[in-house]
């Protein structure tokens, strides 16, 4: 049978009447009989026994009416969702990105989007850059954000530039330069992320290349966030994106910060990833934008706020 035949042998059963059935469902009553008929012939016996104009339900009949109501239901209720935009869909969207994203921006933005689609569930999975790309692309996860690696075949990017702020205590010299230099930093403590960090690396580098030590003396998973404290008391220095920026200005001891530009400017791209090969689903989108506006945002401020 298909779902019209079953939507007017439902109607007709509720009505008890083929009039009724045919005004309820905008159709003819020959058309409401054909298509009782063409339901009985598929199924292989009668449903209704026929004396005069009118139709008596058999036993038959009421068992696909008490399943048959089931299916009807189920699918009205999953029109009325669609119409509204997914709104009311239960689905999940799975999210893979760095640290401080998975556990600073996240959190807020799903806290938002949960409000206009509140059948909407989270799985977010903080983890390192490779393994974002790694999720993405295997489509284990539906969104990612990462430091950007190169480009894979597999995902679709949206690019994001950045430049890095020394981060020093305000009551250091340094937080009234214009700009702070590996000679300026040269054998300081620094705050630092592990030795297979992109940044870490990069540090290294720019310092060898300036004839200067790297003194990575506190290394953490985490620098972004382990490292306040560390540089609002003073005892080192670090180097921070526009994510950190973003979450240390919420700490109470915000105003013990200062950020210097760097020179030679250290640079790094981020990526927003989808698969290529799996399409996101529309509330998906809705939530891949959100995260694309709020990025574009906070960059565009942190710019904004040292001339970057």
């Amino acid at each position: 049978m298909n779902f019209w035949q079953l939507k007017i042998f439902i109607e007709v059963m509720r009505s008890n009447s083929v009039s009724i059935a045919a005004k309820n469902l905008g159709r003819t009553q020959s058309t409401i009989s054909v298509s009782i008929i063409n339901l009985e012939t598929k199924i292989g016996y009668k449903l209704f026994e026929r004396q005069g104009k009118r139709l008596h339900p058999l036993p038959e009949a009421f068992f696909l009416f008490e399943e048959g109501q089931k299916i009807i239901e189920i699918i009205d209720n999953l029109e009325q969702a669609l119409k509204k935009e997914n709104a009311e869909v239960e689905q999940e969207i799975k999210v893979a990105c760095m640290p401080l994203v998975a556990e600073f921006i996240i959190p807020k933005l799903v806290s938002q989007f949960t409000k206009h689609f509140p059948k909407v569930s989270f799985q977010v999975a903080s983890m390192h850059s490779e393994s974002v790309y790694k999720a993405v692309a295997s489509n284990t996860y539906d969104i990612g954000f990462a430091e950007r690696l190169k480009i894979s075949n597999l995902v679709n990017e949206l690019a994001y530039e950045a430049e890095f702020l020394c981060a020093v205590s305000s009551s250091d010299p340094l937080a009234k330069n214009e700009f702070v230099t590996p000679k300026d930093l040269d054998t300081r403590p620094c705050v630092s992320y592990l030795r297979n960090h992109f940044l870490t690396a990069r540090m290294e580098e720019l310092f060898q290349e300036s004839g200067c030590v790297y003194n990575a003396k506190y290394r953490f998973q985490n620098a972004s966030v382990s490292g306040v404290q560390l540089i609002a008391q003073g005892s080192a220095y670090g180097v921070v994106g526009p994510w950190a920026y973003s979450k240390w200005g919420n700490f109470s001891n915000s105003n013990e910060i200062a950020y210097v530009r760097m020179r030679p400017a250290v640079q790094s791209q981020y990526a927003l990833l989808t698969s290529k090969l799996h399409k996101l689903s529309r509330v998906a989108l809705k939530f891949h934008k959100m995260l694309n506006e709020e990025f574009d945002d906070l960059l565009r401020h942190y710019k904004q706020n040292y001339n970057l």
